[in-house]
């Protein structure tokens, strides 16, 4: 094997190089175990723990199904603290920039359902069409269809 001079006198400097990035890439917490962690705390029912570890979060490069699940867990902890309205606000952005991912799927009907609970029929209707329409094939089809058919039901009764 011929190796060249001038390889084996930069061999230090990438080693170096290369240590110092993985020193740096375990010194900082990896976006999946923020996750993991904030899931945990919501569990727990700790809101503010949940959070912060969000927060953290936030600041950290990630995929987008982490950054959609991220976002969920966002609308969870509003959803927790009976912050109905907002946890509908945050489902609703991660329906629009994740549609095509499960969580995209997930938070659409999510929202709907929020929307059902809290008695605006006609705000739940349209979100589960829109969720019809998405997603025909969802997982929450079934569920959506007869939700949709009883809110149309309970809006042909309204004066």
């Amino acid at each position: 094997v011929y190796e060249d001079a001038k390889t084996l006198a930069a061999e230090p400097d990438v080693r170096a190089q290369t240590q110092r990035s993985v020193r740096a890439q375990v010194g900082q917490p990896r976006l999946g175990a923020l996750l993991r962690e904030a899931r945990e705390q919501l569990a727990a029912k700790h809101l503010q723990r949940a959070r912060d570890l969000l927060d953290q979060a936030a600041t950290l490069p990630g995929e987008p199904a982490e950054r959609a699940d991220a976002m969920s867990l966002r609308a969870e902890c509003a959803l927790l603290s009976g912050e109905h309205g907002d946890a509908i606000e945050i489902y609703l952005k991660v329906a629009r920039r994740f549609g095509k991912l499960q969580a995209g799927e997930n938070a659409l009907f999510a929202a709907a359902r929020l929307e059902a609970e809290r008695d605006r029929r006609a705000a739940a209707s349209q979100l589960l069409e829109r969720y019809l329409q998405r997603y025909p094939r969802g997982r929450f089809v079934k569920e959506a269809q007869a939700r949709a058919r009883t809110l149309s039901v309970a809006l042909d009764r309204e004066p």
